[in-house]
């Protein structure tokens, strides 16, 4: 179970985010020695809205008015939903996202997807990514994931709780076990 930290990038106000600072941030990950890159990645987010049935009936009290759906490049054949209502996180197979657009009960509201590329750095992986709001192509944000295995975790937090400036982005830090 490795453990992860989870970075957005915040620009300034006023400022639009454009392909050149995707590119700078891309250039800073390669400008370290022994860094390799990996590929590509993809992940998706979706949130989902109860349709009920009937609208003269009210809605069903045990059943979720909404639904995030994450779709990880990690797991390419789960889907996980996040009912925050009820503190669950369910994993179904990926084909539940067809299953649920022919039952009609819950409908996509909103999309997020992140892309971007991966790299290898010794132990480290490290993942830089565009947000990108319904399938839209203006950026609203620059993700970074860094990855670690629990081998490494006591010498992983110093290093990581010093690095939150790199070369002048600051980025914001949530760890989260996966």
């Amino acid at each position: 179970m490795p453990v992860k930290w989870l970075m957005h990038f915040q620009p300034n106000q006023g400022t639009t985010l454009t392909s050149q600072v995707m590119a700078e941030a891309c250039a800073v990950a390669e400008f370290f020695p022994g860094v390799s890159r990996d590929g590509l990645w993809r992940s998706a987010m979706t949130f989902y809205r109860a349709v009920p049935r009937d609208q003269s009936l009210p809605a069903p009290s045990d059943l979720p008015r909404d639904l995030i759906g994450i779709s990880l490049h990690d797991l390419p054949n789960e889907y996980l939903f996040v009912m925050r209502s009820q503190r669950l996180i369910l994993r179904a197979h990926s084909s539940v996202q067809t299953v649920m657009d022919k039952l009609q009960s819950y409908k996509g509201r909103f999309f997020i997807n992140f892309e971007g590329l991966q790299y290898k750095w010794g132990d480290f992986k490290l993942r830089i990514g565009k947000c990108l709001y319904n399938y839209n192509e203006s950026r609203r944000g620059i993700i970074m994931e860094v990855i670690l295995s629990t081998l490494f975790v006591r010498t992983s937090i110093p290093l990581m709780s010093d690095s939150k400036a790199l070369y002048g982005y600051t980025f914001q830090f949530a760890k989260y076990l996966s």
